[in-house]
C-alpha cells in the first residue's frame, strides 16, 4: 500500500518562505517604529532599542523553517528573547501616569506567542504569556500602580492568545482530518483495484475455460464415439481445469504450460495450493517457477506434485517427482532457495 503523506498544521498554514518574510518585516518595522514613537517615555533610548532586538529576533526565530512542532530549543529561545525585550522596557521606563503605547512590547510578544501556537506550542505560548504577566505585575507594583494595574495591560493579549489557541487546534484537527481522509482515500482505491484486477481476472478464466471446453463438449454432444486421442485431450482439460481450482496460486502460465506439456509425455501432474494467497516477492516467485518448470521438463514418466505451503512457514513450495522407485524432492523456502533436508 502506498504510504499516506502525514499532513501537518504547518502545511495547512505556513509560516516560513516569502510570505512569512513579508510579515517579519513588517513586524520588525512595526517594533521599529513603536520604539522610537515612545522615546518620551524611557529613561535611555539605546535600551529602548535593545529591546526591540531582542523582540524582534523572537520573530526571526520563529519564521525559520523548522520542523513542526517548533523544536524545543527553538522554542525556549523564542521565549528568552521576548522575556529579555520586557525585562528591557520595563526597566526604562518613566514614572508617567500615561505610557500611552510605551508598553508597545506585550503587543508585539503576544502576536510572536500568537505564531508559536501555530507552529505547534501551545503551552509554550501560554507559558510565555504568564512570564510576560508576571513582569507587568511586578513592574506596576514596583512602579506603585498596584498589581492589578499590571495584570490589566495584558487582558486585551490574553484574549488575542485564547483566538490564537482555538485557531491552532481547529488547524491541527483539519490536518488529522485531512490525513485521515487521505488514508481512506488510499485505502479506498486499492479496494477498487484489487476488485477490478480480480474481475478482470474472473473473466480472462471464463474466457480460457470457454476456449478450452467449449469444443470438447460439442464433440460430446455430437453424439459421435471419441477417439483415444480425444479422450486424452478432454483428460488433459479436465487436468488444467482441475489446477485453476485446486492449484490457483501456482497455476501461472509457465507452469501450466509445462505440466500441460508433461501430461502429454504421460506424467501425471497435480498442482495443490495451501496458502490462498500469491507470493509477493516477484524474485521468490520467480525462483519458485523455474525450479517447478524444470522438474516437469526433465520428467518422461511417472508422476509430479507441487505444493504450495500455507504462509509463515519455513518452507513455502515443495516438489515430489516419482519414477518407478527413484522419488526427487525438493523444499523451497519463502525466497524461493531450496531448503536443505
Amino acid at each position: 500500500m502506498t504510504p499516506t503523506t502525514v499532513v501537518k498544521a504547518s502545511d495547512l498554514l505556513p509560516l516560513t518562505g516569502p510570505p512569512a518574510r513579508i510579515i517579519l518585516v513588517l513586524f520588525v518595522t512595526t517594533n521599529a517604529a513603536l520604539a522610537l514613537g515612545t522615546l518620551d517615555h524611557v529613561v535611555r533610548p539605546w535600551q529602548a532599542m535593545l529591546a526591540v532586538a531582542f523582540v524582534s529576533a523572537a520573530g526571526v526565530l520563529i519564521v525559520r523553517d523548522r520542523p513542526y512542532p517548533f523544536p524545543l530549543m527553538d522554542t525556549l529561545a523564542v521565549l528568552a528573547c521576548l522575556a529579555a525585550g520586557s525585562l528591557a522596557v520595563f526597566t526604562n521606563l518613566q514614572p508617567h501616569d500615561d505610557l500611552g503605547r510605551a508598553t508597545w512590547q506585550l503587543g508585539s510578544s503576544t502576536w510572536a506567542l500568537f505564531f508559536l501556537t501555530m507552529r505547534g506550542r501551545i503551552g509554550f505560548a501560554w507559558l510565555g504569556m504568564g512570564i510576560m504577566m508576571l513582569q507587568s505585575i511586578e513592574w506596576a507594583a514596583r512602579s506603585g500602580r498596584g498589581a492589578l494595574s499590571g495584570a490589566m495591560l495584558v487582558d486585551t493579549h490574553i484574549g488575542i492568545l485564547v483566538v490564537g489557541t482555538l485557531f491552532a487546534v481547529s488547524l491541527k484537527r483539519t490536518a488529522e482530518k485531512i490525513t485521515d481522509f487521505n488514508q481512506r482515500a488510499i485505502v479506498a482505491a486499492g479496494e477498487g483495484a484489487a476488485a477490478s484486477a480480480a474481475a478482470q481476472i474472473r473473466r480472462t478464466r471464463a474466457d480460457e475455460l470457454a476456449q478450452l471446453v467449449s469444443p470438447l463438449l460439442t464433440r460430446i454432444t455430437a453424439g459421435k464415439d471419441l477417439s483415444e486421442e480425444e479422450r486424452s485431450e478432454m483428460a488433459r482439460a479436465e487436468a488444467r481445469l482441475r489446477d485453476g481450482v485446486r492449484g490457483h496460486a501456482i497455476a501461472l502460465p509457465p507452469i501450466v504450460d509445462a505440466a500441460e506439456q508433461a501430461r502429454m509425455r504421460g506424467v501425471g501432474v497435480t498442482l495443490l495450493d495451501d496458502r490462498g494467497d500469491p507470493v509477493h516477492d516477484g524474485d521468490a516467485l520467480g525462483r519458485m517457477v523455474a525450479a517447478v518448470v524444470l522438474t516437469l521438463d526433465n520428467a518422461d514418466s511417472g508422476d509430479v506434485t507441487v505444493r504450495l505451503g500455507p504462509g509463515g512457514r519455513a518452507s513455502a513450495l515443495t516438489i515430489r517427482a516419482s519414477q518407478g522407485e527413484d522419488v526427487y524432492r525438493l523444499t523451497l523456502g519463502e525466497d524461493g532457495y531450496p531448503i536443505e533436508r
